[in-house]
């Protein structure tokens, strides 16, 4: 956990306090919140969390229905989400309920630390509890259309739900999702169903949800990530690691001059309205590299400035030759370009595979 005095220092005092009140057990205390850290956990200040609410056209129940047990018919229930079994009029019901969110503004790298279904409740006909399975899979698990043939679409069982644990009409219930069932690429999608399938109703046993034709009240999910980030030689850095390629990048962006000797480097995700900085890297990432760029904020203390008292690529190519990459190739524009430049002139060409630098003049005056 880092703090920064002068954040401290400028905005206003923040009282923060660690310490062990018996061996294994460690308290953090902040003006803003308290936690216990048990071992092998950690805590995130302030992460980033985006809600996405259910796509009405996606989300619906799908239901089977029949005289006999298990039920044969197959039929779809618009504008509600309703999960369970009912036995009614010599009739078998099964109903399933099935949510899609379309997830693909999060950034493709992102490290996900916590997702979590939200669901609000409209009525509980329950005369039996069960327990209410969220199934999951290779994500998306119905792709662009509910379609009665989606029956069975979830394959993986990622959460759980009492219908005992009902709260109330109109109160959201939050279920934890893993995170590895989060779809950047598109939509990621449930398959909701009763745990007691299979055994033939003697009655009411489901529960209600509302859908996404409720506006206020639709499905939604919560999910909280971070970028990936690395700590080389004194230089936070987002690292874009998923392949096993032997190739790497770094890739420095833009910025501005500071001072007389000094460059302040902007980061992948700030002064980019169009993109094409998160494009580029996404770009190289699907093309097989793994990448390093500069981690800073020009709107807050947290700020990279290069006056070439440190290497910065130096020590990130290093960095990237000792995770096992043999090509290493050097992206530098504007005053990145500067920064990667005057590395080059300090004879470190040799690290790299190839280098493309493009400088804009620092005073563009």
């Amino acid at each position: 956990l880092l703090i920064d005095y002068n954040d401290i220092d400028r905005v206003y005092y923040k009282e923060f306090v660690l310490g062990c009140s018996e061996e294994g057990l460690a308290h953090v205390n902040l003006i803003y919140g308290n936690w216990t850290i048990n071992p092998n956990e950690s805590i995130l200040v302030d992460p980033e969390t985006e809600t996405f609410p259910s796509e009405a056209l996606l989300d619906d129940s799908i239901y089977k229905y029949d005289t006999v047990y298990p039920p044969a018919n197959i039929g779809m229930l618009y504008g509600l989400l309703q999960i369970g079994q009912r036995y009614y009029g010599e009739w078998y019901y099964i109903f399933r309920g099935y949510v899609s969110f379309n997830t693909s503004d999060i950034q493709d790298h992102a490290v996900i630390t916590n997702v979590i279904l939200k669901l609000k409740t409209e009525m509980d006909l329950s005369t039996t509890d069960f327990t209410m399975r969220v199934m999951g899979g290779s994500q998306p698990i119905y792709g662009s259309s509910l379609e009665t043939s989606d029956w069975n679409s979830g394959t993986t069982d990622v959460a759980t739900w009492s219908s005992s644990q009902y709260p109330g009409d109109d109160i959201y219930v939050n279920i934890t999702i893993p995170t590895d069932q989060i779809n950047v690429k598109g939509r990621t999608q449930f398959e909701l169903k009763s745990n007691r399938e299979g055994t033939p109703p003697s009655g009411y046993e489901s529960v209600v949800f509302y859908s996404g034709e409720s506006a206020g009240s639709e499905p939604k999910l919560e999910i909280t990530w971070r970028p990936p980030e690395e700590y080389i030689d004194g230089q936070w850095w987002y690292y874009f690691n998923s392949t096993t390629n032997e190739k790497a990048a770094v890739v420095l962006f833009g910025g501005q001059t500071y001072g007389i000797n000094a460059v302040l480097v902007w980061s992948l995700f700030i002064q980019d309205e169009e993109g094409c900085k998160e494009q580029f890297i996404n770009d190289l990432h699907s093309n097989g590299f793994d990448v390093l760029s500069p981690k800073n904020d020009t709107y807050s203390e947290e700020k990279s400035y290069y006056s070439g008292t440190r290497d910065w690529v130096k020590n990130a190519s290093m960095w990237l030759l000792e995770q096992g990459h043999k090509y290493i190739f050097l992206f530098g524009f504007s005053a990145g370009g500067v920064v990667a430049a005057y590395e080059i002139q300090k004879d470190y060409a040799t690290i790299f595979s190839a280098a493309v630098v493009a400088d804009a003049p620092i005073d563009y005056d």
